[in-house]
């Protein structure tokens, strides 16, 4: 509101302006870029403990220093840090490959590039599986089944076990479960795919043939130009003979 001058002095007047106050963010989070044993390297992936890093990327690994680093920043009070893992590319990728499944071919290959996806181990089983659990899901008994994947069984590694499972089309289809909660391997569903039989080809005759099979008098001639004896041309068309 204005204000009222009653004597000589100065006066303050405080206008309201749209400028917002800048909002306090957290000053604690840190960046990482540097070589991994595994994990994405297309997108920037946040952490808030080492137990995430050790899930998404490895362990401790002397050949790789930013586990140390990473380490080193939850020992000292770091909250929250965002990974990014560079990659050489043209080293090997590291795909696992395997059958599974009942109803049909199951590939699995590695969630990441890098020579660790040579060390998964995968297998299924259907315990537990009954027609009461498939009817839930619009399938049969044999649809269903078990998935384990685990990194490097020899050393422990980490394990992903998927229950009730399908490469049917339905809420359990393994390649989406594997896409949202794997951070091990990828699943990529069988296609059948259709077998088109090509025509035998028509065996064209020969020249000689051609010639000896073409009539001495054709019945029509067409676009054929006649002259008049003004030499004027006529329009061309199709006469019979």
């Amino acid at each position: 509101m204005p204000v009222t001058v009653n004597y000589p002095g100065v006066y303050i007047e405080e206008i309201p302006s749209g400028v917002r106050t800048i909002t306090g963010v957290a000053t604690s989070i840190t960046a990482f870029l540097g070589g991994a044993p595994r994990g994405p390297t297309a997108d920037p992936v946040i952490i808030n403990s080492f137990a995430d890093y050790e899930r998404w990327f490895g362990g401790l690994r002397s050949d790789f220093p930013m586990s140390y680093a990473v380490h080193g920043f939850f020992q000292n009070g770091g909250a929250q840090a965002i990974i990014v893992r560079l990659y050489k590319v043209g080293a090997a990728a590291g795909l696992a490959a395997g059958t599974a499944g009942p109803a049909g071919t199951l590939k699995l290959e590695a969630a990441s590039p890098g020579e660790w996806g040579n060390l998964i181990a995968g297998g299924i089983d259907t315990d537990g599986i009954t027609d009461e659990i498939a009817a839930q899901y619009g399938l049969t008994k044999a649809d269903l089944f078990n998935l384990t994947v685990q990194s490097d069984p020899k050393n422990q590694g980490p394990k992903e076990v998927y229950r009730n499972v399908s490469v049917a089309s339905g809420p359990r289809r393994v390649d989406r479960i594997l896409e949202q909660q794997s951070s091990l391997c990828r699943s990529r569903r069988a296609r059948r795919i259709p077998i088109f039989r090509q025509r035998p080809r028509r065996r064209l005759p020969s020249i000689p043939r051609l010639l000896r099979s073409w009539p001495a008098e054709p019945r029509a001639r067409c676009w054929t130009t006649r002259r008049t004896p003004a030499a004027k041309p006529t329009k061309p068309g199709c006469t019979s003979s």
